[in-house]
């Protein structure tokens, strides 16, 4: 059965789900920021049918995430590399395993896998900043507004959605104009 396509909505989330496709894509993905892979060795790994994994790796090579190379002496082997735009997903990426560790994987004795930095050897932790003053944003003081992409049905659900709360201008929008 096919799905349904997100990519005429205004949702920046919905548009790069239906970019990546399905969990079969996040686990690719995940497979290939390791390191360069061969089909059977995704295959392998993943426990996934054949046919699905075809699928998804051409929907992720159409997408620009994935480039496929032919290897060794036969034209008709590929090993599959995770392209710049790919890589970019890493944050979402560990931003879904810590979200998985606290509320998903609680039976277990920790995380399955510990994010790092290579040149200290101390975990990383995702957080939220002001792009301006570098200062940590707690959960509670992250609001969406209307962005320059927005069409007049998001602006009235978001705007909805805000109530009476006093909307700080958004540096897209030039002085003396009306947020939102």
């Amino acid at each position: 059965m096919r799905r349904k396509s997100f990519t005429s909505m205004t949702c920046s989330i919905a548009r790069a789900v239906d970019a990546i496709g399905d969990a079969w894509a996040f686990l690719i993905l995940r497979d290939l920021m390791r390191g360069p892979c061969r089909f059977e060795d995704l295959r392998q790994s993943l426990d996934i049918p054949t046919d699905t994994l075809t699928a998804r790796l051409k929907k992720l090579e159409q997408g620009g995430l994935i480039e496929r190379r032919p290897y060794g002496n036969h034209a008709r082997r590929f090993e599959y590399l995770i392209t710049k735009k790919g890589t970019s997903l890493r944050t979402v990426m560990i931003a879904l395993a810590h979200w998985g560790d606290r509320w998903i994987n609680t039976d277990r004795a920790g995380p399955p896998v510990e994010i790092y930095n290579a040149a200290t050897g101390h975990p990383v932790a995702l957080r939220m900043v002001d792009s301006v003053t570098g200062e940590d944003t707690p959960p509670s003081q992250i609001l969406s507004r209307p962005g320059p992409g927005a069409d007049d049905a998001l602006r009235r659900a978001l705007d909805a959605a805000l109530g009476t709360a006093e909307i700080p201008p958004s540096p897209h929008v030039k002085k003396g104009l009306k947020n939102g």
